[in-house]
């Protein structure tokens, strides 16, 4: 269930994201540094988890898990220092979207998370 609300979600930001690059480029640069690549990490963080969570024990996957919380909070501090210094976007609606984005998707990979480790651990 969890995969499906990512590939659905991927799949609306980047068609959001195209169609509006040739409307207007500042709100196309909100939504895909704000939300579609942010999104996608967290894809391929899930898709980390499994490999971990397939080859090592449940122990392993919980503090690769805590490990990324650290890692992606650099990631998105990044993503604020690009999109704010560099390309100039809207600082309220950037921070936003992308803070409202990485929450929300980094709650989800908990839950993931956690159904992995309850699931390899009985």
């Amino acid at each position: 269930m969890i995969k499906k609300i990512y590939y659905l979600s991927i799949l609306t930001t980047l068609s959001l994201s195209a169609f509006l690059f040739y409307l207007k480029k500042e709100i196309y640069l909100i939504i895909f540094i704000g939300a579609f690549i942010p999104i996608l990490t967290s894809y391929l963080n899930i898709k980390l988890i499994d490999i971990i969570s397939s080859k090592y024990d449940h122990q392993i996957t919980a503090k690769f898990n805590a490990a990324q919380f650290f890692i992606k909070s650099i990631f998105v501090i990044s993503l604020m220092f690009i999109g704010i210094k560099e390309l100039e976007l809207n600082i309220p609606i950037f921070i936003g979207c992308l803070c409202s984005v990485w929450f929300i998707f980094h709650i989800m990979e908990g839950f993931y998370t956690n159904s992995l480790i309850k699931k390899n651990s009985r």
